[in-house]
C-alpha cells in the first residue's frame, strides 16, 4: 500500500495519474503473515533530491542566470525550483517598482528567469532575484537629468511628505517639504488634515502650478527625479539682486557730446 500522502515530494491531487507509471520504493511496514506492506516513494524522492541540492550547491554561483518554476507564493516571497533546489525571490527583488503588485501577478507553475544573489551552503539557502535581470529604471533618468539642471513641470499631488510634480507624460519629480519654499517659519506636517485636505502655507505651490526646480538626484520607492523647489527660488532671487545691484554702464563718447539728447 502506497498512501498518497507518501507518494510525491508535494501532496497529489490526483493519484490516478500515477496508475501504471514505475515507481522506486522504501519498504515502511512489512507484515509477512498477511503478505502486506506500507512503502514510500516520498523518501525516495527525498534522497534523490538531496543528492542534486548538494551538487547544485557546490556548482552554483552567485550571478549565474536560471531558469525556474514557482513553486509558491508566501509573505517573504515567491520560491522558485531551479532544477532540484528551491530558492526564494524576497518581494522585494521580483521588481523595481510595485513589487508587491508584480508578485501577485506571478501564478504557480510560471516559469521565470532569475539571477543567484546569495548562497548560504551550511543551511544550503540560496536568495535569487528576478528585478536584477531588468534595466534599473534609475539609470534613464540619471542620464535625463543631471544633478543641479533645471527641471520645469505641473504640480500634480500635494501630500504631508511634499509635493509630486509632473515633469512629462512619463516621468515625475517629488519636492520634500524641506525643499518646499518658505515664508520665514518651516512648514510643519501638522498642518496637513486628511479629511479636511491641507492647510498649506500661502507661498506654497497648489496642484495645477507650474513650478521649477534645481534637480538633486533619483530616489524614492518610485525612482522619481528628486528637486528642490526652494533651491531654484534662492537662485533666481539672487540673480535678481545681482541685477538690481549692477552699476550703471558707463557713458560712451557718443553720448557724451550728445549729453542733450
Amino acid at each position: 500500500f502506497l498512501p498518497s500522502s507518501l507518494a510525491d515530494l508535494r501532496p497529489v491531487r490526483k493519484p490516478e495519474a500515477l496508475i501504471g507509471t514505475g515507481v522506486r520504493c522504501v519498504i515502511l511496514e512489512l507484515n509477512q503473515e498477511k503478505g502486506q506492506m506500507v512503502i514510500s516513494r516520498k523518501a525516495v524522492l527525498e534522497e534523490e533530491a538531496g543528492k542534486r541540492k548538494t551538487k547544485m550547491l557546490e556548482e552554483l554561483k552567485p550571478g549565474m542566470i536560471r531558469i525556474g518554476r514557482v513553486v509558491k507564493s508566501s509573505e517573504l516571497g515567491l520560491v522558485v525550483d531551479i532544477g532540484g533546489l528551491e530558492g526564494v525571490v524576497h518581494t522585494a527583488d521580483v521588481a523595481w517598482r510595485d513589487a508587491e503588485a508584480a508578485k501577485a501577478k506571478v501564478e504557480r507553475g510560471a516559469k521565470v528567469r532569475v539571477r543567484v544573489l546569495k548562497i548560504e551552503a551550511e543551511d544550503g539557502k540560496v536568495s535569487l532575484g528576478m528585478k536584477q535581470l531588468t534595466a534599473h529604471p534609475g539609470d534613464a533618468l540619471r542620464k535625463k537629468y543631471a544633478p543641479k539642471s533645471v527641471v520645469k513641470g505641473e504640480v500634480k499631488e500635494i501630500l504631508p511628505e511634499g509635493v509630486r510634480v509632473a515633469i512629462n507624460a512619463t516621468d515625475t519629480a517629488f519636492c520634500e517639504v524641506a525643499e518646499l519654499p518658505v515664508d520665514g517659519i518651516e512648514p510643519k506636517r501638522e498642518k496637513w488634515d486628511r479629511e479636511k485636505g491641507p492647510t498649506l502655507p500661502p507661498i506654497w505651490p497648489k496642484v495645477g502650478d507650474k513650478v521649477s526646480g534645481i534637480v538633486l538626484g533619483i530616489g524614492g520607492p518610485n525612482f522619481e527625479v528628486a528637486i528642490s523647489i526652494k533651491r531654484f527660488e534662492a537662485i533666481q532671487d539672487r540673480k535678481h539682486v545681482q541685477r538690481y545691484l549692477k552699476g550703471a554702464p558707463p557713458l560712451t563718447l557718443g553720448q557724451l557730446f550728445n549729453l542733450d539728447e
